[in-house]
């Protein structure tokens, strides 16, 4: 197996206080591909991207049947939102912590666990809130698509970035100053438009699915006689 060598400038390790080679790797990558393109690659950090972001509480929730439905990190996976769950809180609580309420099209971001799971809040999700390992970003729309954006930070392209920022030696996890050092791909508004369309899409087909099959659950039920009530 051939070595591969790449070298570094010392000026590249001293403006990013980083030794480790994973890191310089990853993000010249997106240097020499600055160079030889037309796309403007921006941190995410940036003004003109990036309007809000925030994680839910970090104090301990008590749980009841039925209320507004609370997301832990384990509910956000690559593109979608787990809605099994079944963790709910009160509405006063909900209304208590306004900071971390989500609204339709805020991007949630795993920072613990599995890292840089992304998914978009649908349009029609209806009230919620998440706990203290999610963050809820909210982008400003006129320069960047939130769907392209979200299908984005679940690309391989950001996992990379996402494995050279994180910090932790026993559990992974990735702060705000690090999210906004990713660095994002800006290409034209059809091509984001055209990623938007399809991620919608499949959102759609998503929740046909679920349709389906709660019917499909209560059928089975009525024909053989189970009543959980």
């Amino acid at each position: 197996m051939a070595i591969k060598v790449t070298n570094i400038s010392i000026q590249s390790i001293l403006k990013s206080d980083r030794f480790e080679p994973r890191f310089h790797h990853v993000f010249k990558k997106f240097e020499e591909y600055e160079k030889s393109s037309n796309h403007q690659i921006l941190k995410f950090g940036d003004e003109k991207i990036l309007r809000k972001i925030t994680d839910g509480e970090h104090a301990g929730q008590t749980f009841v049947k039925n209320g507004i439905r609370f997301l832990k990190n384990s509910a956000i996976k690559d593109f979608s939102i787990n809605l099994y769950d079944g963790f709910y809180i009160t509405e006063q609580k909900h209304l208590e912590q306004k900071r971390s309420a989500l609204k339709p099209l805020d991007i949630l971001f795993t920072t613990i666990g599995h890292l840089g799971s992304t998914a978009i809040v649908p349009e029609a999700f209806g009230e919620a809130n998440i706990n203290q390992n999610v963050v809820k970003i909210e982008v400003n729309k006129s320069f960047i698509d939130p769907y392209y954006l979200t299908a984005y930070l679940n690309a391989n392209t950001t996992k990379k970035q996402i494995g050279a920022l994180f910090t932790g030696n026993v559990h992974s996890i990735i702060t705000y100053p690090k999210i906004k050092n990713i660095r994002i791909i800006i290409p034209d508004k059809f091509f984001q438009k055209s990623i938007s369309k399809k991620y919608k899409a499949a959102l759609d087909f998503e929740q046909r699915f679920h349709i389906t099959i709660k019917k499909a659950k209560e059928t089975f039920y009525q024909k053989i006689g189970i009543n959980f009530s």
